[in-house]
């Protein structure tokens, strides 16, 4: 059975954090100092910083920035689209995003990591680039309905939604997609749950799709293609009373699973996990390709 904690995509965004530059508009990125997500004295533009290399840390100093004591949030209160290949924001703090992302170019890299708070992205927005999408928290990942999550290279691409600690919300109508692999995790043993809500299609054209929690996973209403598919809740303390080890809980309800040249792999750890496939189509390969492993199995 595959297991990934967080740190290999924190590993990815941080060694990504040295190229491309982008320019700047009247309503671009800044540091929020004072944490209240409005600009406002006290607070500073990232416009320089990203321009400099395309990436904002706020433990370094950089274009008129100075790291703080306590958290940076980083705020994106409209549409900015990078003109260089990379945009890549590393915080303590929260991220929020209230208008669409772009990275142009080949190779294009979107990543916003905080590794102290959540990432949030309102609903009806669109995020692309062509290599890696990457939105990873400490916290909780919010995901607005009608959001567009695409990596759209016909080489590699990848699109990681995850959070180590907090909860992963992917929201109703949501189109996540990409050509290789597609990933929303919390951590094994330290994560709450994730959730996709109906309407949501997530999809990879020719790589894996990885859905798996260190607390329940819950799927409903919604299309999920890969070569091959992995969903699943681990037996983590965290879903056990007094410390103990699970159970895991894993619903995935009136959805398509397809993995027609793979197989589909669904599991819930611990005593007494329990699968809900309840009105639910899997597809793979073969019907010996579809396993679902937990102590309880509801159809």
């Amino acid at each position: 059975m595959m297991r990934k904690t967080l740190l290999t995509s924190m590993a990815l965004a941080v060694g990504l954090m040295a190229r491309g530059a982008f320019a700047a508009d009247a309503t671009g990125p800044f540091a929020d100092l004072d944490n209240d997500g409005v600009f406002g004295p006290g607070d500073v533009s990232l416009t320089k910083a990203l321009g400099n290399d395309g990436v904002f840390d706020s433990s370094r100093a950089d274009a008129g920035y100075q790291p703080v004591d306590g958290k940076v949030d980083v705020v994106f209160p409209a549409r900015y689209v990078s003109k260089k290949r990379v945009l890549v924001v590393k915080t303590n703090g929260d991220i929020s995003v209230h208008g669409g992302l772009g990275a142009a170019g080949n190779g294009g890299v979107i990543v916003l990591l905080s590794t102290g708070g959540a990432v949030h992205v309102d609903g009806s927005l669109r995020l692309t680039t062509d290599s890696v999408l990457q939105l990873i928290g400490l916290g909780d990942v919010v995901v607005g309905d009608g959001v567009q999550l695409l990596a759209k290279s016909g080489d590699f691409s990848m699109v990681s939604i995850a959070s180590q600690d907090g909860n992963v919300h992917i929201g109703s109508n949501v189109n996540i997609g990409a050509q290789g692999l597609v990933e929303i995790t919390t951590g094994d043993q330290t994560g709450g749950v994730v959730e996709v809500g109906p309407g949501s299609r997530v999809a990879s054209g020719g790589g894996s799709a990885r859905l798996t929690a260190g607390n329940d996973v819950s799927l409903t209403g919604m299309k999920l293609s890969a070569q091959n598919v992995l969903i699943g809740s681990h037996a983590s303390p965290r879903t056990g009373r007094a410390g103990a080890m699970g159970p895991g809980y894993t619903t995935v309800r009136s959805s398509l699973v397809k993995a027609p040249h793979g197989q589909v792999h669904i599991f819930a750890d611990g005593d007494g996990g329990t699968i809900d496939v309840t009105k639910t189509a899997l597809q793979a390969e073969s019907r010996d390709q579809v396993t679902l492993d937990a102590d309880i199995i509801v159809r």
